[in-house]
C-alpha cells in the first residue's frame, strides 16, 4: 500500500513537472519573440534590462529590505486608495470620444435599452452570444443609474461605466494581494501588490468596463478561491470553495471564455494530484453542480433581456470555425471574413464553409508557411507589444487630444516613446519573472505546495488557444494579474534561493 502511494505521488509529480517544463519552454521562446518584438518600439530599454535584473539580484543579497515593523496592512490600504484615485484620474483623462469595437457597442445598445425600452442590434447579440451575458450587466447597471438620476442619457452612462471599469481593476488587485498574503505572508503580499499598482497597462484598460476588465476580476477571484481550498483541511470548507469556483466559473463562462481555461486547470489539478477519494468526489460534484445551476440561472437572465428564438440564432449566430479561419488571415479580427460568413443563410452552411476555407487557406500557407504563421507571426501579434494594445486604443479618438496624458498614451503622442521605455522595462522584467516561476516550479519536488501550478497551467492553455484561434494583444489583459503573480512567485523563489545559500535573507 505504501509503494502503490509512493508510485502515485512520483506520477502526479513528474506530470506536474512535465507540465511546468512545458511552459518554462514555451515562454523562454515567447520572451524571444517579444523582446525582438520590442527591440524596434524601445531599443534601449532591451538593452537596460540585463543590468536591471543584475540591479535585483544585487538587492537580494540586502539581509532586510524594508524595516522588520512596518507596517504593510496599513501601508497597502493607503497605497490602494492612493493608485486607485489615480487610476480614476488617468481613465477620465486618457477616454475616447468614440465608442467604437464591442465595447462602446455594448454601451451604447445597453443605453439605448435603458432609455427606449427597445433593443434594435438583435443581430449582434445572435451572432456573438459571448457578448450578451455583459450586456445584460450594463442594463442592469444603466438602469440603476437612470432610477438615481433620471435625467441622465448616454454621456452619464459612459462616465458611470468608466467609473466601473476601474473599480473591476482595482478589485482585480486587491484579490491579488489577498491571495499573496495567504501564500507568502504581509510582507511579501505587499510588494506583490505595489509591482501590480506599477503596470501601466492595468491603468490604460481601466476605463474599459468590458469583457476585459470583468474577466480580469472574475479570475483573480477564482484563483484566491483556488488557494484557499488548497490551504483549507475541513472537508466542508473544500466543499463550499469548489462549489463558488464552479458558480464564478459558470459567470465567468459567460463573460470571458477564456477564463473559463482556468476552471478546466483546477479540474486537471484534481485528477494529476490524485486527492483522497471523497475529497475528490465532494469537490468535483461541487464544482459540476454549482457550475450547472450558475449557466442555468445566467441564461434565465439572459432571455429576460434579449428574447431571441431558435430560428433567429440559426439565421445569425457565428460558429466557433469562423474565429479560427479569421485567424488564419494575419491574425486578428478581418471585416471581410465577418462579410464572408454572414453571406451564409444558416449555421450549418456557415460551418461548413469556414471549414473549407480554413482548408483551403492551410494548403495556400503550406506546411513551412503555416508553422512560421502559427510559431512566429501570431506569437508576435499576441506578445509583442508591452502596452497590450493599449497605445493602440487609447489613440481612437481620445477626448483630450492636446491633453497632457495624452502625448504619453497616444501612439501619435511626442513622449510616447518614454511610456514605450517603461512598459517594455516592465514586460521584460514581467516575462522574467515568470520563467523564474516556471523554472522552479519544474525543479522543486514538493508539488503539492505548488498553489501557483494551476495558475502556470492556465497560462499554457490560453498560449496554445491564442495560438489556434484570433489572436490579439488587447486578450492576455485579462491575465495580466495572474501574469503578476506568478512573476513575483518567481522572484521571491530566486531571493529565497539566495537565502539557501547563505548570501540573502533566510
Amino acid at each position: 500500500m505504501k509503494n502503490r502511494e509512493q508510485n502515485s505521488f512520483w506520477r502526479c509529480g513528474a506530470l506536474m513537472a512535465g507540465c511546468n517544463a512545458l511552459w518554462f519552454f514555451m515562454l523562454c521562446g515567447i520572451t524571444v519573440i517579444a523582446l525582438g518584438s520590442m527591440v524596434s518600439k524601445a531599443f534601449f530599454a532591451v538593452l537596460l534590462l540585463p543590468f536591471l535584473l543584475y540591479g535585483i539580484w544585487f538587492l537580494f543579497h540586502k539581509k532586510l529590505l524594508l524595516p522588520r515593523n512596518f507596517p504593510y496592512g496599513i501601508a497597502w490600504w493607503i497605497l490602494c486608495l492612493a493608485a486607485t484615485l489615480f487610476m480614476f484620474w488617468f481613465a477620465y483623462s486618457a477616454r475616447v470620444e468614440s465608442l467604437s469595437w464591442d465595447w462602446g457597442r455594448i454601451i451604447r445598445t445597453a443605453g439605448k435599452y435603458v432609455l427606449t425600452g427597445h433593443m434594435k442590434d438583435n443581430v449582434y447579440y445572435a451572432r456573438y452570444p459571448n457578448n450578451q451575458f455583459w450586456y445584460m450587466v450594463m442594463v442592469v447597471l444603466f438602469k440603476i443609474v437612470h432610477w438615481f438620476n433620471p435625467a441622465a442619457g448616454q454621456r452619464e452612462f459612459y462616465l458611470v461605466s468608466i467609473a466601473f471599469g476601474c473599480l473591476m481593476v482595482t478589485g482585480a488587485i486587491i484579490l491579488l494581494h489577498m491571495t499573496a498574503n495567504i501564500l507568502w505572508g504581509a510582507k511579501k503580499a505587499f510588494a506583490a501588490g505595489c509591482i501590480a499598482y506599477l503596470c501601466l497597462p492595468l491603468y490604460m484598460w481601466a476605463l474599459y468596463a468590458y469583457t476585459d476588465t470583468s474577466g480580469m476580476l472574475l479570475l483573480m477571484f477564482l484563483l484566491f478561491i483556488y488557494v484557499k481550498a488548497e490551504k483549507t483541511e475541513k472537508l466542508w470548507q473544500y466543499t463550499v470553495y469548489m462549489g463558488l469556483i464552479g458558480l464564478t466559473g459558470a459567470i465567468a463562462w459567460k463573460v470571458k471564455v477564456t477564463v473559463f481555461i482556468f476552471v478546466i486547470a483546477v479540474f486537471l489539478v484534481l485528477l494529476m494530484k490524485k486527492v483522497c477519494g471523497k475529497k475528490l468526489l465532494a469537490g468535483l460534484l461541487a464544482l459540476a453542480l454549482f457550475f450547472t445551476l450558475g449557466k442555468i440561472t445566467a441564461d434565465a437572465g439572459v432571455s429576460q433581456v434579449l428574447a431571441l428564438d431558435e430560428k433567429f440564432y440559426d439565421q445569425h449566430e457565428f460558429p466557433l470555425t469562423h474565429w479560427i479561419m479569421m485567424s488564419l488571415g494575419y491574425g486578428g479580427y478581418r471585416k471581410e471574413d465577418v462579410v464572408f460568413t454572414s453571406g451564409f443563410p444558416t449555421y450549418k452552411e456557415k460551418q461548413e464553409a469556414n471549414v473549407r476555407e480554413i482548408k483551403r487557406r492551410l494548403q495556400e500557407k503550406g506546411l513551412p508557411g503555416s508553422m512560421r504563421f502559427f510559431f512566429y507571426n501570431k506569437q508576435v501579434r499576441t506578445w509583442g507589444d508591452s502596452t497590450f494594445g493599449g497605445c493602440d486604443y487609447l489613440s481612437r479618438e481620445p477626448v483630450y487630444p492636446d491633453g497632457f496624458l495624452a502625448r504619453f498614451v497616444t501612439m501619435e503622442g511626442d513622449m510616447n516613446w518614454l511610456l514605450l521605455f517603461y512598459t517594455s522595462l516592465y514586460y521584460g522584467m514581467l516575462l522574467a519573472g515568470m520563467i523564474l516561476s516556471a523554472y522552479y516550479g519544474w525543479k522543486q519536488r514538493n508539488d503539492k505546495e505548488d498553489f501557483l501550478f494551476v495558475g502556470r497551467l492556465t497560462m499554457v492553455g490560453i498560449a496554445v488557444f491564442l495560438t489556434i484561434w484570433e489572436c490579439n494583444a488587447r486578450y492576455l489583459v485579462v491575465f495580466l494579474p495572474l501574469m503578476i503573480l506568478l512573476s513575483c512567485d518567481g522572484y521571491m523563489g530566486w531571493r529565497e534561493r539566495l537565502g539557501e545559500n547563505g548570501k540573502g535573507m533566510a
